[in-house]
């Protein structure tokens, strides 16, 4: 099988959209394909991630959310499950089970490493995608911290209300 055609879920991946085609093949020769049977666990919550996995056929679910509980969620293909792990040492926040028989695209931290040390503006893009999900998840937390001192002086004005 070419690796064009073994690979083509990677190259269609959001996060990978940026690199060259030299690039994208590099990315492609160290990655593995992988199946995961159903109930296993691709991450963990509490463990330390080293891989990333983009899912290529298969459904999983994320049976334990960062955010307490928050309801089930399933993802199919296309979805990279992990994908802080591969780039950092990162505990993971969430469960993830194959809710059926999974492929998928297996990256790890140490190929990514060895790749960023042979071609460093891989390094670079890479580091401007975590640096804009740094961004969004810093813009999501001052959006929910200006809810909260809302809430704060909601619950302060009827207090003062109600003493009156």
């Amino acid at each position: 099988m070419q690796l064009e055609a073994f690979f083509a879920p990677l190259m269609k991946a959001p996060l990978f959209e940026g690199l060259s085609p030299v690039q994208m093949k590099s990315l492609a020769l160290g990655c593995e394909r992988v199946t995961i049977g159903a109930g296993t666990p691709l991450i963990a919550a509490g463990e330390v991630g080293e891989t990333a996995y983009l899912i290529v056929a298969g459904v999983v679910v994320r049976i334990e959310h960062p955010l307490g509980s928050v309801g089930r969620e399933e993802f199919g293909p296309g979805t990279l499950i992990g994908e802080m792990a591969m780039l950092v040492e990162t505990e993971h926040s969430s469960t993830v089970v194959a809710l059926s028989s999974v492929t998928a695209i297996k990256l790890s931290r140490t190929v990514l490493a060895e790749l960023f040390d042979r071609d460093p503006s891989m390094a670079e893009y890479f580091a401007d995608r975590l640096r804009e999900r740094l961004d969004d998840m810093l813009g999501g937390l001052r959006k929910l911290a200006g809810l909260l001192r809302l809430e704060d002086a909601m619950a302060a004005e009827a207090g003062t209300a109600a003493l009156h």
